[in-house]
C-alpha cells in the first residue's frame, strides 16, 4: 500500500462519511484473511513514510500497528478534531494516548484531554501500568468525563495501591509479640 500511497491518499479523501467506515469494515476483512496467508514481506521504514490523508495514515496504523500506529498517532492523530465521530478512530486515539503517556511520549496531561474528548467513543483500552497518582486523583474526582474504563483502572490502582499498605494482623501480632510468653 505504501508503494502508492499517493494515489491512495486522494481515493481515501473522497470517501464521503458512510463510505469510508464501510471500506475500513471491508479492509479488515481482507487484512485478516491476507494475514493468515502471509509468510513475510518487505520490511518497511516508518520513518521515512509521510501521510498526508488522515484517513490513509489510520488505515496503514490499523493495517500494520507495530510499524505506524505510534507514528501516525503523533502525527496525524494527536491533535486531531474527528469530523466523522468514527468510533474506531476515537477508540484507536485513547489506545494511543494511553500508550503514548506511558512511553513518556506524550503528557500525562495531554493524554487525559483525549481520553475526556473521546469519551464517546468507548473503548477497551488494556494496560498494566499504573496510572500517576495524580492522573487517578483527576479521574476518580471527575468520573463523568473520562471513559468507564479508565475511571476503572484508577480505582483499581487505588485499591491495589492502598492493599499494598496493609500490614497482616499476624505480622504485626509477631513484630510486637502479642503472644509471646
Amino acid at each position: 500500500m505504501i508503494e502508492h500511497s499517493e494515489e491512495l491518499e486522494s481515493f481515501f479523501e473522497k470517501l464521503s462519511s458512510e463510505e469510508w467506515p464501510r471500506l475500513m469494515y471491508a479492509f479488515g476483512e481482507l487484512h485478516q484473511f491476507v494475514a493468515s496467508r502471509k509468510k513475510g514481506g518487505k520490511k518497511i521504514d516508518a520513518q521515512s513514510v509521510k501521510f498526508r490523508s488522515n484517513r490513509f495514515a489510520y488505515a496503514m496504523a490499523w493495517k500494520e500497528p507495530q510499524t505506524f500506529a505510534k507514528k501516525v498517532f503523533l502525527n496525524n492523530f494527536r491533535h486531531y478534531s474527528d469530523e466523522l465521530k468514527y468510533t474506531p478512530v476515537e477508540i484507536f486515539r485513547q489506545r494511543q494516548a494511553i500508550a503514548c503517556a506511558i512511553s513518556n511520549d506524550v503528557p500525562w496531561m495531554e493524554a487525559l484531554e483525549i481520553l475526556r474528548s473521546t469519551r464517546s467513543g468507548v473503548g477497551f483500552v488494556y494496560f498494566e501500568s499504573e496510572l500517576p497518582e495524580q492522573i487517578r486523583e483527576i479521574v476518580i474526582n471527575n468520573p463523568k468525563d473520562y471513559p468507564v474504563v479508565i475511571w476503572d483502572k484508577a480505582q483499581s490502582d487505588i485499591a491495589s495501591s492502598l492493599a499494598k499498605e496493609i500490614k497482616s494482623v499476624a505480622s504485626i501480632a509477631k513484630k510486637e509479640k502479642w503472644f509471646t510468653r
